[in-house]
């Protein structure tokens, strides 16, 4: 098993959830503390710089042994439809009669979510809400053949202004506080784009 940030490596994450929860909120408090995009920045951080053109972005997939891809599903949904870990998450694409189940065509996997996220830096900042400084997240939900289910998550900040070229980490942690409010009991993590892991001591690029 892999660390985290290593592309094509597994980070196995939670194995149960008062603790999965408690290792994130110090972890996150640990980052909010350190400086995005410094020399020595916490690895938490993982700050992205434009990894998708101008935007800054982060794609990750993560693995869920135990559960089904409509229980992923349900379970994200219901964080999300009250804000989510900082009350700042915005469902989008989903009827408002169906708050709990997926409503693609045929209602089966794969499961896709469509999310607004306003980082919380930003969320007070008069001049990022007039710039549109968001974060979009999209999830696939897939089955896996021997049960269980995979979700592919893919952050993107919206505007991609030089001020914003770079994301203080938030496109990462933004997709990471879902499943921790999810209370997702058991996951293994995987990068697969952006937000890189630094090592400490090294200038982010």
């Amino acid at each position: 098993m892999g660390g985290a940030g290593c592309r094509g490596s597994w980070l196995g994450c939670g194995k149960g959830r008062a603790m999965a929860g408690l290792c994130w909120v110090m972890l996150l408090h640990a980052v909010l503390g350190q400086e995005c995009g410094t020399l020595y920045e916490v690895p938490q951080c993982r700050e992205d710089c434009g990894s998708c053109g101008a935007n800054p972005c982060c794609a990750i997939e993560w693995q869920m042994d135990s559960m089904t891809p409509e229980a992923v599903s349900n379970t994200l949904l219901s964080s999300i439809g009250r804000g989510g870990s900082d009350g700042l998450y915005e469902l989008k694409g989903h009827h408002p009669n169906y708050a709990f189940i997926n409503v693609d065509l045929k209602d089966e996997a794969p499961y896709n979510l469509q999310v607004v996220h306003m980082p919380e830096e930003y969320a007070a900042d008069d001049d990022a809400l007039a710039a549109g400084r968001y974060d979009d997240i999209t999830i696939s939900i897939y089955p896996l053949p021997g049960g269980g289910s995979r979700a592919v998550a893919f952050s993107r900040t919206r505007t991609a202004t030089v001020f914003y070229q770079c994301d203080q980490g938030t496109n990462y942690r933004g997709l990471a506080n879902m499943m921790v409010d999810a209370q997702v009991s058991s996951y293994k993590e995987r990068l697969l784009y952006g937000c890189p892991e630094k090592t400490p001591g090294t200038v982010p690029v």
